[in-house]
């Protein structure tokens, strides 16, 4: 059950910290472009 419950908060940590880091990062280094990028794909494979 422990072994859930972490995986669960990784997931998390991952989708509400890292990514939302990243995203910004990538805007500021490649504006217009990546938003259109960012439009044109989905955002779970």
């Amino acid at each position: 059950m422990w072994l859930l419950a972490t995986l669960v908060g990784a997931v998390a940590l991952i989708h509400y910290v890292v990514i939302p880091r990243e995203e910004q990062y990538l805007e500021r280094r490649f504006g217009a472009q990546y938003l259109r990028y960012k439009v044109s794909v989905r955002c779970w494979l």
